[in-house]
């Protein structure tokens, strides 16, 4: 059976020492969690955390559902579409080319929280927050308007 050697015995350190020596493995583990989190494969200007993704989830759902209380209110009721542009292009491309009108404005405007939170992140978290307050207030505004 092999012998384990004791391990030497070293002078305790100093406090300036100890202070080193921690600030090194802080600085050990800092770099540690950035490698992790460039570890992705591909360009690298491509691969960024999502800052607010359950916001985003709101906001395309809230989305989603003035697409389809429009649809129900222009099919049943004969509204039209409130916003000029959007009714512009529900004349001209009908359904299929709302939706696509909205899903692109939808993109862009997380696309643009996104780019505008990575130096500013309140600027971002507050433009997606208004996008959904506003949606919201879109949305139920139609469900009143259905309702009565």
């Amino acid at each position: 059976m092999a012998e384990v050697e004791p391990e030497p015995k070293t002078q305790p350190e100093s406090p300036a020492e100890s202070e080193h020596a921690h600030d090194d493995r802080l600085a050990e583990i800092e770099r540690q969690l950035t490698e992790r989190k460039t570890a992705a494969v591909g360009p690298k200007a491509l691969h960024w955390e999502v800052r607010f993704p359950g916001l985003y989830l709101v906001f395309v759902a809230l989305n989603l559902a003035d697409l389809l209380i429009t649809r129900i209110a222009v099919n049943q009721t004969g509204s039209d579409e409130a916003n000029r542009l959007a009714k512009q292009v529900l004349v001209r491309f009908g359904f299929v080319g709302l939706l696509v009108y909205k899903v692109a404005l939808t993109a862009l405007v997380i696309a643009l929280t996104e780019v505008i939170a990575r130096n500013k992140p309140r600027w971002g978290f507050r433009l997606i927050v208004f996008g959904c307050i506003a949606f919201g207030f879109v949305v139920l505004v139609h469900i009143l308007n259905l309702v009565t």
